[in-house]
């Protein structure tokens, strides 16, 4: 997972100890400032990508950025697409700027039952270990965010992962893991509160750059003042429901990214 284009303004620490006892904690600060912003910018809508032209937007805008960062090589198709992605229980988000219609930004959830699950790739002894003491897992993977404006690209990231939240709370599970560049783990320690693991690996899908496994306990959410946050404002049930990309379309996208499908996508028992 990618850090948005701009980063979080710096957030300086207590100039003595009694200040620091006092202070806001980060995730309070970060908590206040994002209500801030959602009361002066226009509103960013999340949801679930099921059309063909919406999605061929995603993965155009995913290519572009992962070129750019020097993260996979430009491919024929002008297109990034994993056959992961078209899993049943895999969802495409997208975020959508509401005066403009202009896509601002996207990210991927992909269940633990996915066998090309990336995180799997670099961190299968972590991820063995979770399902093993029966805890339900899912990755936030290929988030992009398209902003010029570093408070726009706050606010759309945080509206992504509100909606991620809530849609893994609304299908039973318990983590949501995500991996970051060592440089960007700050940046999700005030979004989130992460269990970050100090060994940080080569990611084989992007080229070698390093990657941070980051843990976030769904339900240990409730014990923080992010509570509100993330789960203050539900999201329609109707939305959260809304089912993954369908069988043709992932059919379409694989010969039109020339990779091979690797057979359970296409299952007939697709479960939304």
């Amino acid at each position: 997972m990618t850090q948005p284009d701009q980063k979080h303004p710096g957030l300086r620490g207590a100039g003595d100890a009694h200040r620091a006892a006092t202070a806001p904690s980060r995730s309070t600060r970060y908590r206040d400032w994002i209500g801030k912003l959602q009361r002066v910018l226009p509103r960013v809508k999340v949801h679930i990508a099921n059309q063909r032209a919406e999605l061929l937007s995603v993965f155009q805008m995913l290519h572009h950025r992962y070129v750019c960062q020097g993260y996979i090589e430009p491919q024929p198709s002008g297109i990034l697409y994993r056959p992961v992605f078209g899993y049943p229980t895999s969802r495409t988000l997208v975020a959508i700027d509401q005066p403009t219609g202009e896509l601002m930004g996207t990210l991927s959830i992909i269940s633990d039952e996915a066998s090309e699950m990336p995180f799997r790739s670099v961190y299968t002894d972590r991820l063995a270990a979770w399902k093993k003491s029966g805890r339900r897992v899912a990755e936030i993977s290929s988030l992009v965010i398209r902003s010029s404006s570093r408070q726009q690209a706050a606010l759309t990231l945080f509206r992504l992962t509100q909606f991620a939240v809530q849609y893994l709370l609304y299908r039973h599970y318990d983590d949501m893991i995500f991996l970051v560049h060592p440089r960007h783990k700050p940046y999700y320690e005030r979004c989130f509160e992460v269990e970050a693991i100090r060994d940080c690996r080569p990611h084989p899908l992007m080229r070698g750059s390093p990657a941070c496994a980051c843990r976030v306990n769904l339900h240990g959410q409730q014990r923080l003042n992010m509570h509100s946050l993330y789960l203050g404002e539900k999201i329609p049930m109707r939305q959260l429901a809304q089912p993954p990309i369908t069988a043709a379309d992932h059919l379409w996208f694989c010969h039109q990214a020339g990779v091979a499908d690797p057979g359970p996508t296409t299952s007939a028992n697709r479960v939304a």
